[in-house]
């Protein structure tokens, strides 16, 4: 079955670098972020299954500036996935974020759980400050 054809909805989550990005959610809790248009199919950078965890979808998406990792925020905790590899397991950094963004070098990702702010590696390891 070509993915287009089963039900989905589409939700706009922003622009990176003249790319659009989109969330697509299926009925059986399937998750992907799609880079381009949502009326020509886009193309997965990352999928979830959710199993409940990203049953109320992704926002908040950040990628690192060369576009190899995004972070994003579901049911108010923060995960970091690998772009390009749409089956790609999302690791959680913390499991309640305020505010979050990376550095400009893409090399820390700095965190606020609305308390204290933290900085993290690029694949979600630390608190390494």
């Amino acid at each position: 079955i070509d993915p287009t054809d089963e039900p989905h909805t589409d939700t706009p989550l922003g622009w990176v670098g003249g790319q659009a990005y989109y969330q697509r959610a299926y009925p059986d809790g399937r998750l992907e972020l799609r880079a381009g248009s949502p009326g020509a199919g886009g193309v997965p950078v990352w999928s979830g299954v959710n199993g409940g965890v990203f049953s109320s979808g992704i926002g908040q998406v950040r990628f690192t500036p060369d576009g190899g990792r995004l972070a994003f925020v579901s049911g108010g905790a923060l995960y970091v996935a690998p772009v390009g590899d749409p089956n790609a397991a999302a690791a959680v950094v913390v499991p309640a974020v305020v505010g979050f963004d990376w550095s400009p070098g893409g090399d820390r990702l700095v965190v606020s759980d609305g308390y204290a702010i933290s900085v993290f590696g690029p694949f979600g390891e630390g608190p390494l400050i």
